[in-house]
């Protein structure tokens, strides 16, 4: 079992719980579902993503001990476009509450990043105030991530979907926007940035091209910008001091 299908099966079984705890009806009546989402733009200049993130299975202490609030401010004042903000608990350190309060004190668009894989926790992406929305090929049925797709525009926030390998694009919907390419292997957990030169030729034209993981210095962001990708998903290095 590969640590995605891991993280993607105890995902599953906590959702039960998660469930009988709060209803669907109850997620509804949240104030944040109601609220008009921020859509995510283009100007033509890097789309900087900003991610908070404590800790991951590939790195159990990015930031153990880091201030959301004082991160979120540091973000904005840097000029990022977007912030992502990590839900997901036992192997990220995260929580709905992290990005409850982020949403508070942001007034950029926010991505969820989690392990989506049922159409509740769409609502519950709506209703706990995020923007966009992360679709993980690999952790998805082609007709999955139709669903939660569709969903996920009905509800007006924005979908993120990401591929790890090039076979993943037949799983892509073909109205996609944000299409992200993330260098991370997901059973040795190993970055290869070569994989965004690799896979870009094949990507969709019409796409806006999200550059994922390993990303470090400004040097890299103007390469990848230089060659197609729009945007940039960049969490350990903001987490620990910034770009290089």
């Amino acid at each position: 079992m590969t640590v995605l299908e891991k993280i993607v099966a105890d995902k599953k079984e906590a959702l039960v719980a998660t469930k009988q705890r709060v209803s669907l009806a109850q997620l509804k009546d949240e104030a944040f579902y109601n609220r008009k989402s921020i859509e995510p733009k283009t100007n033509g200049k890097p789309f900087i993503i900003t991610e908070f993130k404590r800790r991951s299975p590939s790195n159990p202490d990015i930031n153990l001990h880091a201030d959301l609030s004082q991160k979120v401010r540091e973000y904005q004042s840097l000029g990022c476009s977007a912030i992502s903000v990590l839900t997901e608990t036992n192997y990220f350190g995260g929580s709905n509450a992290d990005l409850i309060s982020a949403r508070t004190k942001c007034e950029v668009p926010i991505l969820r990043k989690d392990f989506i894989v049922d159409s509740y926790q769409i609502h519950e992406s709506k209703a706990i105030g995020a923007d966009m929305v992360l679709l993980i090929a690999a952790s998805l049925e082609k007709q999955q991530m139709a669903d939660l797709f569709d969903l996920s525009l009905e509800l007006g926030l924005t979908p993120l979907v990401e591929i790890h390998e090039e076979d993943e694009l037949s799983k892509i919907p073909e109205n996609t926007v944000w299409l992200g390419v993330n260098s991370r292997n997901l059973k040795t957990l190993e970055t290869d940035k070569s994989k965004f030169l690799k896979i870009y030729p094949q990507l969709p034209s019409h796409t806006i091209k999200v550059a994922e993981s390993a990303i470090k210095s400004k040097t890299e962001v103007d390469e990848l910008f230089g060659l197609g990708y729009s945007a940039f998903l960049i969490g350990e290095a903001f987490m620990q001091g910034g770009l290089q």
